[in-house]
């Protein structure tokens, strides 16, 4: 299955760099923004991705407008290499400031892998705004991801614990070699199926940030060494308030139990459910395209 992202919903959008607090910030509309009409704001992973991969919600535009964003320190956005700037609690304040200087005053949040941590963040404080919170393969447990990813990266080489050592450890050239000889057989397993790449996700990669993805999370999906790394958010979940969809692939790297639990814990975000895409791995917007938008449309008309 080859995605076509060169589709006119999806490529045309209006673009602009916002002038936040700490940088100029690169912004993408889809669908035209009218004063106080629900918006759907998509907030990447990484960290330290870009927003790119994200383009296929812009398909939405005609039951709502769509927001997406690069993070500061990647994609388009300025990319001031000051360590201080890259943590959980800033990213939080650049997304209020953004969602402020829209003047959007009534919004769905779609956090995707660790932008489910910032979507989750904002949603628990409960703002005025919010209406509804899609956790999309949420990165809000790391240390339960840790656990998990390195289950699912021994079924592909029992040799991984043993890599990984020696990759951390040595740095030589075939230690280098095997490690990523091993990102890659996961990254086709468990981040995305599908054979060529979406050209929204290659356009992410090349305008990913190493420098902030090391910083906060580490050297792989299956290894944390970054400041992220400790972090759990499950205790936020009861604190959410509005209807809320948890999203995942059989294959991704949250497993159908953690997303199960994650669900159970949104005890007070009444009508909350998981939707669990049997085809996909971390990306099943991709992977089974129309689907993931038919739950996603059905999700935000119970909203609207």
């Amino acid at each position: 299955m080859i995605i076509n992202d060169n589709n006119p919903s999806v490529s045309e959008a209006e673009s602009k760099l916002l002038k936040l607090t700490d940088g100029k910030i690169f912004t993408k509309f889809y669908g035209k923004q009218k004063q106080d009409q629900l918006t759907l704001i998509c907030i990447h992973g990484g960290p330290g991705f870009s927003c790119d991969y994200l383009e296929p919600l812009g398909k939405l535009k005609d039951l709502l407008p769509v927001v997406l964003y690069d993070q500061l320190g990647s994609g388009l956005s300025e990319r001031p290499e000051s360590a201080e700037l890259y943590n959980k609690e800033r990213f939080l304040g650049e997304l209020k400031e953004l969602i402020s200087t829209l003047k959007i005053n009534s919004y769905v949040l779609y956090g995707h892998s660790w932008g489910a941590a910032l979507a989750l963040m904002l949603a628990a404080q409960q703002p005025a705004g919010l209406k509804g919170l899609v956790l999309a393969s949420p990165a809000i447990d790391m240390p339960a991801w840790q656990e998990y990813t390195l289950e699912l990266i021994k079924t592909i080489n029992p040799q991984a614990e043993e890599i990984i050592k020696s990759f951390l450890n040595k740095r030589d050239h075939q230690a280098v070699q095997n490690f990523f000889e091993l990102n890659s057989l996961y990254a086709k397993k468990h981040l995305c199926k599908l054979n060529p790449l979406p050209l929204g996700l290659i356009r992410s990669n090349a305008k990913s940030s190493p420098y902030v993805y090391n910083l906060m999370w580490g050297p792989s999906e299956f290894v944390l060494t970054g400041s992220l790394a400790k972090v759990d958010l499950k205790e936020l979940l009861p604190l959410v308030r509005t209807r809320s969809l948890v999203t995942i692939g059989a294959d991704d790297e949250v497993s159908a139990d953690q997303a199960l639990n994650f669900c159970s814990l949104l005890k007070n975000a009444t009508g909350s459910g998981v939707e669990i895409f049997l085809q996909s791995s971390h990306n099943p917007h991709y992977e089974e395209q129309d689907l993931y938008l038919e739950k996603i449309t059905k999700f935000l008309n119970l909203i609207k």
